[in-house]
């Protein structure tokens, strides 16, 4: 606590200071503590809770009371109190206990000037009695003996409030009195009503929150601070009446009136920055215009913002700012956000032209639910108090970042409580997560990442060194505007930024910097292009080594029957690719059969002549069908995309080339400089199409080593620990499995919580350690492999212990038929582990206390909000 009090009177300085410096701005003149006056109206001040703000002083009050040189004492007070004529020794006990009996709060008034006066107990503020008990030793009390002074200051106001309440019963008393004719039989009324209201009445009625303890005044403030703070007091550089006018001017304007949101809710309650509401009341009057509108840059102007496509961004500020309102604030945000949406869909809008849309407005409302979820399983003792974006500034003033809290490698937004705590938080929209979307050239950094845990590996040196280059050239980019760097793909080439261009941006020395960039870049791709670092069975070098020299051998052994090809008959057709994609994606037969024909035939629309499945029907996953229109779009691209012999007749005639034979043997004797995807191109279809058993053994044989290195890089992720901690750490942009075991890091998953708690109910243990030991590859009964975790736990809760928990979906495939050079490494969120998220959120959800329940019983409509929120989050139950 003794922390907590420095911080009380840091942040009394720091206010005051604020004031000060905002009221200079204004013009304003210092009358006294916390008052400033406007010297051109005579109007009155005093700063609100911020220190930003001001708010009027109402002196006609002042000026129909009576003018005294004093501000009154309780003890004044008291002396105003008209006195019953009875004599004292006549009155009942009561009676004398509620009008002589000196109460502590006079006492402490009359003891020395300065004291606590009506004002100060009017105002309710506890510090500020308490600074008037203080008195002359403010300025050396210490933490322990002021919070000794907000008890007392707590014990006056509840005496003040006592007496308050005796002296309007004793006022009510004497007013009955005086219908009574006699004088003595209206005193003995006045008296014996009296004496009845006060036997009734007793000790005053009072709640079990009205008698707070110092620390529950403390954490009335506690953990708001950073509200006064960088990032969250900063305002949108235009106002709405300018970015109005230029929507306007540029035509980005939707037809949608404006609504202020501010307007809507009182914001102050909300501890969220206020840009944010005009930044969503913006959103919803624009037009999402690619390359113009549909970016934060457009929204921010020039203020930092999080990362992703401006939908899902706008998901996340609504996310933020629902999850720190009440439920009450909650609904009429949404409901007015929504109507705003429709209001464009009636003006013509279509999905595609919104910035904010429905169906991230459901998704937010549902990650909404979740996080109140995760608070009754995580935090259990506090409250929402408001919350940041993924913004530098917001961060730094939640104390993440340099010097403070370390920031998640997925957090999206960030919610502080009551209690001071950060809770970082990474937001998915529903179940269909891509954890990782990479390709096989990414190894060498999967298997660095490992290595560099690992002492013992030859590479971890090399690991050091590459990582520590990565480090290097992220400060660098920072230093001069430049996104973050991976490092996935290379660096740009030094020479784009020229000494004068840096020196342009603020740069002290363009050319050293040049200078390191250039070596920075040879360093990480001397790095990267190091064949000997990843084992050759899943060794894209490797890899791509045979499949050259395949091509390049083969070519050669078919050169005659190549040399009489008919050059417009080289192109593989989209069905051939589209065929033997779908027999390596191990689909199920109710798939198939709304692909393909009862032949084996891909389904034809007679009119286009395109590939065109049947629709999906019921029973079928709508996920893995999606899945095979992917494949279905892919082949048709890489068919558009191998249509080569218009592409070879423009090379003979760049390079006056005579014939089809003149162009072979220059392919073959390497003298034509060609990129080596469209030469290998060239080659497999050549190859393939001379029907010839050469031709189907290099197709077979191409097949077998894509499926052959597939395998062997899935199972290194099962079975070699280097590959496996490098693929964990690469997942964690999407599926930061470390960080919530560990606690720095939760997801929000749709409708679903997946923090330290879940994780823990799932796995049956929270050591990272231990779940990494356990994560395995499996194979479905689709045949279809998957990361799984090992465990003897009954983590769904149907009364049996299970084997594997299947959690992501793995992919592993040549991108181009034979001579991409590239394979694919994709991962997906499996959708039978989402539904086991989901099962045991609504085991562990949330449980009502007693003040909601009084709530819902005393507020119809807040027992209808949180019903509502239980039915999204127990979809189930009926309540």
């Amino acid at each position: 606590m003794k922390d907590v009090f420095k911080y009380l009177k840091a942040s009394r300085e720091l206010l005051e200071s604020i004031s000060s410096e905002k009221a200079a701005e204004l013009g304003y003149e210092h009358q006294s503590k916390n008052v400033y006056k406007d010297p051109r109206t005579g109007k009155r001040y005093r700063p609100d809770e911020s220190g930003t703000r001001f708010v009027e002083i109402d002196d006609t009050v002042a000026e129909k009371e009576p003018k005294t040189q004093e501000p009154k004492t309780l003890r004044d007070f008291r002396k105003d109190i008209p006195q019953q004529e009875t004599p004292p020794e006549e009155e009942g006990p009561s009676v004398a206990a509620a009008t002589e009996g000196p109460s502590v709060a006079d006492q402490y008034a009359r003891n020395l000037p300065g004291g606590p006066d009506v004002n100060a107990f009017e105002s309710g503020d506890i510090e500020r009695i308490a600074q008037m008990l203080e008195r002359d030793i403010y300025d050396t009390v210490t933490p322990e003996q002021h919070k000794e002074y907000l008890v007392r200051a707590q014990q006056e106001l509840d005496s003040y409030n006592q007496e308050k309440q005796q002296k309007a019963a004793q006022t009510e008393a004497e007013a009955a009195a005086e219908v009574e004719s006699e004088q003595e039989a209206e005193a003995q009324a006045k008296a014996d009503e009296h004496n009845k209201l006060v036997k009734d009445a007793g000790e005053p009625t009072r709640k079990p929150e009205d008698f707070k303890t110092v620390d529950d005044v403390v954490n009335e403030v506690q953990g708001t601070e950073f509200r006064s703070k960088p990032g969250f007091t900063d305002e949108l550089p235009s106002s709405n009446e300018e970015y109005l006018q230029k929507i306007q001017e540029n035509e980005y304007s939707n037809g949608v009136e404006f609504i202020d949101l501010k307007e809507v809710v009182d914001t102050d309650n909300i501890g969220v920055p206020s840009k944010y509401f005009d930044t969503l009341s913006r959103a919803l009057v624009t037009k999402n215009i690619k390359d113009e509108t549909d970016n934060w840059t457009h929204y921010g102007e020039g203020l930092a913002g999080g990362a992703g496509q401006i939908n899902s961004q706008m998901g996340e500020l609504m996310t933020l700012i629902f999850a720190s309102a009440s439920p009450e604030d909650r609904e009429k945000l949404s409901e007015v956000i929504r109507s705003q949406v429709k209001s464009a869909k009636q003006k013509g809008s279509v999905k595609k032209n919104l910035t904010v849309t429905e169906d991230w407005i459901d998704a937010s409302l549902e990650n909404t639910s979740a996080i109140d979820r995760y608070m009754s399983l995580e935090s259990p003792d506090s409250k929402i108090v408001g919350g940041s974006w993924d913004q530098p500034d917001e961060l730094q003033s939640l104390g993440i970042g340099e010097g403070g809290e370390e920031k998640g490698f997925s957090t999206d937004i960030v919610i502080r409580d009551s209690n001071g705590k950060n809770h970082q938080l990474s937001l998915k929209k529903d179940g269909n997560v891509n954890f990782l979307n990479s390709g096989a050239g990414q190894y060498t950094k999967f298997y660095l990442s490992g290595a560099l845990e690992d002492e013992s590996n030859p590479y971890h040196e090399t690991a050091k060194e590459y990582f520590d280059n990565i480090d290097r050239v992220n400060e660098i980019y920072q230093e001069i505007g430049l996104g973050e760097y991976d490092g996935d793909g290379k660096l740009p080439n030094p020479s784009d930024w020229t000494q004068k261009r840096l020196k342009e941006i603020g740069v002290s020395d363009p050319k050293s910097m040049v200078e390191e960039l250039k070596e920075l870049r040879n360093s990480l791709s001397k790095t990267r292009d190091n064949e000997n670092i990843v084992p050759k069975e899943y060794n894209l070098s490797e890899y791509n080594r045979q499949e050259n020299e395949a091509l390049e051998t083969n070519f050669k052994r078919l050169n005659s029957e190549i040399r009489n090809l008919d050059l417009d008959k080289l192109n593989t057709p989209a069905t051939e690719i589209f065929t033997e994609y779908f027999d390596d994606a191990n689909f199920s037969d109710d798939i198939k059969e709304r692909f393909f024909n009862s032949d084996g035939t891909p389904r034809i629309n007679s009119k286009t002549g395109k590939m065109d499945p049947a629709n999906i029907k019921q029973g079928i996953d709508e996920n893995e069908y999606k899945r095979a229109k992917s494949l279905l779009s892919d082949s048709n691209k890489e068919a558009s995309d191998g249509e080569i012999a218009d592409k070879i007749k423009r090379i003979m005639k760049k390079e006056k080339i005579k014939d089809w034979p003149a162009f072979v043997d220059r392919l073959e004797s390497g003298d034509l400089k060609l990129k080596l995807r469209d030469k290998n191109k060239i080659m497999l279809n050549a190859i393939l199409a001379t029907k010839t058993e050469t031709g189907e053994k290099h197709r077979k044989d191409m097949k077998q080593r894509e499926r052959d290195f597939a395998k062997n890089a899935i199972s290194a992720i099962s079975k070699d620990p280097v590959m496996k901690a490098g693929t964990l750490k690469s997942l964690r942009n999407n599926f930061p499995l470390k960080d919530v075991s560990e606690g720095s890091e939760s997801m929000i998953i749709g409708d679903s919580v997946f923090s330290k708690s879940v994780l823990e109910k799932m796995f049956g243990t929270r050591d990272f350690n231990q779940i990494k030991d356990r994560l395995t590859v499996e194979t479905d009964s689709s045949g279809q492999p998957y990361l799984g975790y090992s465990v003897e736990v009954d983590s769904d809760g149907d009364g049996e212990a299970d084997n594997t928990i299947p959690i992501s979906d793995i992919n592993v495939r040549a991108d181009g038929l034979g001579y991409g050079q590239t394979i694919k490494h994709e991962m997906k969120m499996r959708k039978d582990f989402y539904k086991r998220l989901q099962a045991l959120n609504k085991e562990m959800g949330t449980n009502l206390t007693a003040e909601d329940i009084m709530s819902m019983l005393n507020s119809p409509r807040k027992g209808r909000l949180m019903i509502e929120s239980l039915r999204r989050s127990l979809k189930d139950v009926m309540i």
